[in-house]
């Protein structure tokens, strides 16, 4: 049996950092569909530091910047916004943050669905 998620559960993009343009430009036409259907979405940068570009981000995405350029520090930060922010499922762009997502997910107690996309 599949599960589905509510429509108000949030979708969350982790990506190393917003500058990713191939990578951010197809998330960002998935995080528009997303957000007709009624959910929310997050981006999430692990090395970001600043605030997003507010033209690159779609209107009604939260833009998270953990500034964790080292996996030992991304892993304690996912961890501490999957505890924050609960996010039903997670999208990683690329194989070392999916491995920082899958570590994140071993330390807390209701890890978060986690999908990686490596190009």
């Amino acid at each position: 049996m599949i599960e589905t998620t509510n429509a108000t559960d949030l979708i969350s993009f982790i990506t190393r950092d917003i500058e990713l343009n191939a990578i951010f430009y197809g998330n960002r036409r998935l995080a528009r569909k997303l957000l007709e259907t009624g959910r929310r979405v997050d981006f999430v940068g692990l090395d970001g530091s600043g605030p997003a570009p507010t033209k690159l981000v779609p209107d009604g995405v939260e833009w998270r910047a953990l500034g964790a350029p080292r996996v030992r520090q991304q892993v304690k930060r996912l961890a501490k916004y999957y505890r924050m922010r609960r996010p039903a499922v997670v999208l990683a762009s690329g194989f070392n943050e999916g491995l920082a997502c899958v570590a994140a997910s071993w330390l807390v107690r209701r890890p978060p669905r986690i999908v990686v996309r490596v190009h």
